[in-house]
């Protein structure tokens, strides 16, 4: 089988067909989206365009730890600081007056009694409320007698005295407790954040009075104290400035870890400044909006109704439901014991699972879920609702807070006990203008289905297309937690109200276009029941076992667009491997997560004919979507980067085989042992130097600069055993992958030019490089030509646990990469996973410079053989 580029006009036309064309599917050997093996070079035009980032495209940008080059972010990390200023910009869904606020951003409505109940509890508190004023009024003296220093904290025990008389009268089971947090220290509940002291803890009505160590869980809402910043202005415009920035960074972040922790649909916190005023805030997966400033002291009724309205004293709720609050998921719920029971005693029965976790950990992590589950290998199955159990700690955790915020669980069925059924359950939060993954999910399965067991791609591959498809991941059925289902739900009852965001900012024009454009951006919850279940990328047991998954997930990709659907968000988190495999030498592994997708060429016709009742596809917002600046940055083709704010330029097949290149080589810079050159180890790395830039670009200069990984041009002691040098198999491929790579983004050279009689000067000399495009094909056959037998392989390489030691190095960042064996916890769970958004990165200059081969990217030199 030959290896050679693409026809880029081919690619093109097929990638950017909208319109469905006549005929069917594709027929062996032909129409296969861009996989003819005949290049035609084209031309270059252009490759040094900066990326720009547009307010729209700024709506996505998530700061996240999960793409983060490094593993531990500071508070004053320049970067981080841009991508949260950002991400609260476009997420400022504005201020409302305080009875609006509370109409429109509570989850439940207001009872009747409500304005009863705030006025007789603030007659009842007239004397603490008395006591309060007093002590607002003796804090000039205050400052006096320290000499002029003023302290923001003054009125904060103030605060708990009040709080504390408001609630006297609430139920036990619902009457929240107030601690003073500023100098205690709250532990981060993701690893490589840095921990918080909130100022005021509104806690848990089951928390003791001093728990042994403060966590996110025990928390429900904060307040933070700020001396005199209001980081919202008197137009109700969110402030840009500096000092602005850093305190509602601080206070989303604490709705961050409310969130992440609590599993909420929304969370709600309070910024005190000036010691008088006050605001409180929501926060959702959407965006937050805020309440008018008012004086708290002097009125502090809104106080009254926010803890009325948040622990629901009077809600008459009973059981295991009675201490819900705001914003609680209620289509989540604790395990019974009976559930425990049944459970467990299915997985003792089970070859794989039973020795997966102990029965503590079993029953610490084990809580239930409503999804929807449809009949096997039936698409048009009525949906039916089924109850999920969960299975030890979650498979995979996004810190994104504007974000789909995925959290992944292994569950297995309670109405299929004892029979043991096991899924993936997906839990995400979806945009309104996103399409539903299972549509994606659904044409490709029926795409799959209809292949006999002899049809191939093309006539000379080693492949059939079933074989290809061996092992995709398949949807077994998706709810909308946001609306209501048709059919019988008992016990399940929810309020489809809770599970939709509700920050999204107004926009000026009419009623009517102006709900729906709010109705595309606001997020919805739902739940996909999915198999197989995955272990994360960064557990390979090998190097080469890390390369078998990336040529599968390409075989998958291209399953998927020759039945019409393209990925577009290729990354580390949607490359997975099937836990039922991991004992293998090489585990078998699956392309996952189709949020992002899009339909292309005849998927549009075939989508529409087999599922003609699911939403319509509308071709002119498609061909827009495919212009989105879309996919996970580190991972992302150099030619998106380039033309982030070109409104003509389209998300292509051959972008996204490009991003298994820079998954590789990701994996190999953060999950084995290398040895860098001291130069790299000054910006933390090859991983913390290539993937670091803010605009993702530095890493083309992987193509072009000299990078020795074996011990070249450091003092350290050199491993013996280092899985990039120079004359094994996992080299070479990463070098062939490299030099496909750099024909997919040529540099500029001038070619000499015979001379004339004229003046060089006046000579325009002509482009040597021509550009071929990725193929399928293509990169199947580099990855086979270095999995042949004869071919060696590290040994002893499987993936070391990726963290760095922050040091205080004039800004240059990170210590060097240093790499542990995970410890058996690591086998359970990940945190680095799906859909987070853009990486937390060191902004350093990138360079391109050419060279010959991957000799000069990954060169073995002469000394530490």
């Amino acid at each position: 089988m030959s290896r050679s580029g693409t026809n880029p006009n081919q690619a093109s036309q097929a990638s950017s067909a909208h319109s469905p064309p006549a005929g069917g599917r594709p027929t062996t050997g032909s129409g296969s989206g861009g996989n003819n093996r005949a290049a035609t070079p084209e031309p270059v035009t252009n490759y040094a365009q900066a990326a720009s980032y547009s307010p729209a495209q700024q709506r996505d940008k998530v700061p996240s730890q999960q793409t983060a080059v490094r593993s531990q972010a500071t508070k004053d990390d320049p970067d981080s600081i841009r991508d949260w200023t950002d991400m609260l910009i476009a997420g400022y869904g504005g201020v409302l007056p305080i009875a609006d606020f509370f109409e429109e951003c509570m989850g439940y409505s207001a009872t009747a009694t409500l304005p009863t109940q705030i006025s007789r509890i603030f007659d009842q508190s007239t004397e603490v409320i008395a006591t309060t004023k007093e002590k607002l009024r003796s804090i000039p003296s205050l400052k006096r007698n320290r000499g002029g220093r003023r302290d923001e904290n003054d009125m904060l025990p103030s605060l708990i005295k009040l709080f504390e008389a408001f609630v006297q009268n609430f139920p036990p089971s619902k009457r929240p407790k107030f601690f003073d947090l500023h100098n205690r220290f709250i532990r981060p509940h993701l690893p490589g954040e840095h921990g918080s002291r909130p100022d005021v803890g509104i806690m848990d009505p089951n928390c003791s009075l001093e728990p042994e160590e403060w966590v996110w869980n025990l928390i429900k809402a904060i307040v933070e104290f700020k001396l005199q910043l209001d980081f919202i202005d008197e137009n109700g415009q969110l402030k840009t400035d500096g000092q602005s920035m850093d305190a509602a960074t601080q206070l989303a972040k604490s709705a961050r870890s409310l969130l992440m922790t609590s599993g909420s649909t929304h969370v709600f916190v309070a910024s005190v400044f000036q010691h008088k005023f006050a605001r409180i805030f929501r926060f959702d997966h959407g965006g937050f909006k805020a309440s008018e400033k008012f004086d708290w002291v002097a009125n502090p009724r809104p106080f009254i109704e926010l803890l009325l309205r948040l622990f629901r004293p009077n809600s008459g709720l009973s059981g295991p439901l009675s201490n819900r609050i705001d914003g609680d998921d209620d289509t989540a719920r604790p395990a019974t014991k009976r559930d425990l029971g049944e459970l467990w005693k299915a997985l003792q029965g089970h070859t794989f699972y039973k020795d997966l976790l102990d029965e503590p950990t079993f029953e610490k992590y084990c809580r239930k879920y409503i999804a929807a589950r449809r009949k096997p290998n039936d698409p048009d199955a009525p949906t039916e609702l089924v109850t999920c159990l969960q299975i030890g700690p979650p498979l995979s955790v996004s810190d994104g807070l504007f974000s789909r915020a995925t959290h992944v669980y292994r569950v297995a069925i309670l109405e299929d006990l004892p029979e043991l059924t096991i899924y993936a359950l997906k839990d995400a939060w979806k945009q309104g203008c996103r399409r539903d993954e299972i549509d994606f999910y659904d044409l490709i399965e029926d795409y799959i289905r209809q292949l006999n067991e002899e049809e191939k791609f093309e006539e000379d591959d080693d492949r059939t297309k079933k074989m290809k498809a061996a092992g995709m991941a398949k949807c077994h059925g998706m709810l909308n937690l946001s609306q209501s289902f048709k059919g019988p739900q008992p016990p399940w009852v929810w309020k489809p109200e809770l599970h939709k965001t509700c920050t999204q900012p107004l926009q000026s024009r009419g009623e009517e276009e102006e709900a729906l454009d709010i109705s595309l951006y606001e997020r919805y919850h739902t739940r996909a029941l999915l198999t197989p279940v995955g272990r994360p990328l960064n557990k390979f047991p090998s190097t080469k076992a890390l390369c078998t998954a990336i040529q599968t997930a390409g075989m998958h990709h291209q399953v998927a667009y020759n039945a019409g659907v393209l990925h577009r968000d290729i990354s580390e988190g949607n490359i997975l491997f099937d836990e039922t495999t991991m004992d293998d030498p090489l585990p078998r592994a699956f392309l996952v997560d189709w949020d992002y997708a899009e339909f292309v060429n005849e998927g549009i016709a075939l989508f529409e004919a087999k599922f003609p009742d699911r939403m319509p596809i509308n071709k002119t917002a498609l061909k827009e979507s495919l212009k989105r600046f879309t996919g996970t940055l580190p991972f992302m083709a150099l030619d998106i980067l380039r033309n982030a704010g070109n409104p003509g330029f389209g998300h292509k097949h051959y972008h996204d085989l490009e991003s298994l290149f820079w998954v590789q080589m990701w994996m190999l810079f953060r999950y084995t042992e290398h040895c860098p050159p001291d130069t790299y180890k000054a910006h933390g790395g090859p991983s913390s130097y290539f993937f670091g830039s803010g605009d993702g670009l530095r890493k083309r200069s992987l193509l072009y600069e000299t990078v020795p990984l074996d011990g070249t041009g450091t003092e350290n002691e050199v491993p013996n055993n280092l899985p990039l040098k120079s004359g094994n198999a996992l080299y070479d491929l990463c070098e062939a992958l490299r030099e496909e790579i750099i024909k997919q983004n040529p540099i500029l050279l001038p070619k000499p030019v015979p001379h004339t009689g004229r003046k060089a000067r006046s000579v325009a000399p002509p482009l040597t490089a021509e550009r071929t495009f990725l193929s399928h094909p293509l990169i199947e056959d580099i990855f086979d030509e270095y999995f042949q037998p004869d071919k060696i392989w590290p040994a002893n390489d499987r993936a070391l646990k990726f963290f760095k030691e922050t040091v205080k190095s004039g800004g240059a960042g990170a210590a060097a990469d240093r790499r542990t064996a995970g410890s058996a916890a690591d086998r359970l769970t990940s945190l680095g996973s799906a859909s987070a958004g853009l990486t937390h990165s060191h902004n350093l200059r990138s360079r391109d410079e050419p060279s010959k081969d991957m000799g000069r990217v990954l060169r073995s030199g002469s000394k530490n053989k």
